[in-house]
C-alpha cells in the first residue's frame, strides 16, 4: 500500500447518508421491513424488489495482531432488484488503512454480482449468486486481474422469530504464486428480540479448497430496524486461528423510496 493523503471518506460520505437516511425515514410508511445481506459473513436468500434500490454500508476494525490495526471503509453495496427474483449489485470495500506504527491507504476493486432467487419451497428460501471483481485498486488492495465467485444461500424459518441460515461460496483468486481455489461456508442463527431488534450468531470457515482451516471465525451481532426502509446493525466477531483477526463492525443499510 502507498501513503497518501487525501479528504477523509467521512467527510464526503456522512452528509450523503444522511440524507439518504432522512429520505427513507419520510418516504418509508406502508413499506415491508429492508431485508440486508450485512451484517455477517453469509450472503442472505432475499433479493432486492424490482425497481428498488438498496444501498448498504458500514465500517470494520480488524485486529490482525497487538500492534495493527485495519480499518475498512465504507462496505458499500448497491442492490437493486430487475424481476422479483433476480438483482444486480455493485460492491465496493473502499479504502483500507493499515496502521502498524506507520500508516498506509489503498483503494479496493469494484465487484459486480447478481443474485438469483430460485423457488421457495415451504419455509426454505434458496438463492444462486456470484461476482467478479473488477481490478480497480491500488497496490496491496487489488489483485491485478479479474476474480470471481458463486455460491448458494439459504434460509430456513424455523419458527417463530427464528432463523437458520447456510451460506457456501467458491471461487478462485490470483495471488503471488498464481491463481488459487478458494472457499467460505457460514452458518447462522438468527432471532427476532422484538419488532425493531433481531440478533444473530455465525460461524465461518474461509480458505483454500480442500482446507477451509486457514480462517475460522466465531461472530455476533444486532440488527436494528429505525424505520421500515432503514436498518442499523452492529457486531464483532473472534478469530479462532492464528491468521483470523478479531474485528468490529458498525453499518447503515438504507432502501430508497421508490
Amino acid at each position: 500500500m502507498t501513503d497518501r493523503r487525501s479528504t477523509p471518506f467521512s467527510t464526503i460520505a456522512a452528509p450523503a447518508l444522511l440524507l439518504l437516511m432522512l429520505s427513507a425515514l419520510l418516504f418509508s410508511q406502508g413499506q415491508p421491513p429492508i431485508a440486508t445481506d450485512r451484517p455477517g459473513f453469509g450472503t442472505g436468500a432475499t433479493t432486492v424488489a424490482p425497481g428498488a434500490v438498496q444501498i448498504e454500508s458500514g465500517l470494520q476494525i480488524d485486529y490482525p495482531d497487538d500492534n495493527t490495526t485495519v480499518l475498512t471503509a465504507p462496505l458499500a453495496v448497491i442492490r437493486t432488484g430487475l424481476s422479483e427474483r433476480l438483482e444486480v449489485n455493485l460492491a465496493y470495500p473502499g479504502w483500507i488503512r493499515v496502521d502498524n506504527g506507520g500508516s498506509s491507504t489503498a483503494r479496493s476493486d469494484l465487484s459486480l454480482g447478481g443474485k438469483l432467487r430460485l423457488d421457495r419451497r415451504g419455509l426454505l428460501r434458496t438463492t444462486l449468486f456470484g461476482a467478479a471483481t473488477l481490478p480497480v485498486g491500488e497496490d496491496g488492495a487489488t489483485s491485478d486481474q479479474v476474480d470471481g465467485l458463486a455460491g448458494l444461500a439459504a434460509e430456513y424459518q424455523a419458527g417463530p422469530g427464528l432463523g437458520l441460515s447456510v451460506s457456501v461460496q467458491g471461487g478462485s483468486a490470483a495471488g503471488p504464486d498464481g491463481r488459487t481455489g478458494n472457499g467460505q461456508v457460514a452458518v447462522g442463527i438468527t432471532t427476532s428480540n422484538s419488532d425493531r431488534l433481531s440478533s444473530f450468531v455465525e460461524y465461518a470457515a474461509t480458505g483454500l479448497f480442500g482446507d477451509l482451516s486457514t480462517g475460522q471465525f466465531l461472530d455476533a451481532g444486532f440488527t436494528f430496524l429505525a424505520a421500515p426502509n432503514v436498518q442499523l446493525d452492529i457486531s464483532g466477531g473472534l478469530g479462532l486461528t492464528n491468521a483470523s483477526a478479531d474485528f468490529v463492525s458498525l453499518g447503515l443499510s438504507v432502501r430508497l423510496p421508490e
